[in-house]
């Protein structure tokens, strides 16, 4: 098992390892979080309910692939899951895997507080922080407002890094 890298407490909110108890509210997240993507779409919700968990699946399996080192945290505000983030040790520092907040919870300081939490203790070791973000996302303004910069393109993705000072 690899070990956490956080495990800790921000303002009113708790970053934990995620346990697999956690499996089902981490899926619930994903659908959650991607659902409004498909709005548009013509499916019943029963459809995209399906579709969604097909992408969760390959989404998991993907990770779980490319990242074989990489831990899940959960994000809680007192005892409720609130969100995600997924992230592993490189050799340059740390790298953002997935980061996701439960809509009823966006744009509520959760993001941004966890987000400097991780880039200072990451800065603390001389670490830089990476990530890729679909172009075009809300969260890349986040990624902006907190100093990450584009470092390349990697069509759909823009890949970002926050130097360590």
């Amino acid at each position: 098992m690899v070990p956490p890298m956080w495990d800790m407490t921000i303002n009113d909110l708790t970053v934990r390892p995620a346990a697999p108890q956690d499996a089902d509210f981490l899926r619930t997240l994903f659908m959650a979080v991607q659902r409004p993507s498909f709005a548009a779409v013509p499916l019943s919700d029963a459809q995209l309910t399906q579709m969604l968990d097909m992408q969760y699946s390959a989404q998991t399996q993907s990770h779980a692939a490319a990242h074989p080192d990489a831990v899940d945290h959960l994000l809680l505000k007192g005892k409720m899951s609130v969100g995600r983030l997924s992230a592993k040790r490189t050799a340059a520092g740390i790298h953002l895997i997935d980061f996701a907040i439960v809509p009823d919870h966006q744009a509520k300081g959760i993001g941004t507080s966890v987000l400097k939490a991780v880039c200072d203790h990451a800065h603390q070791q001389g670490h830089d922080i990476t990530l890729q973000v679909f172009k075009g996302n809300s969260a890349q303004r986040l990624y902006q407002r907190l100093g990450f910069k584009p470092f390349a393109d990697a069509d759909p993705y823009l890949k970002m890094i926050l130097p360590a000072p």
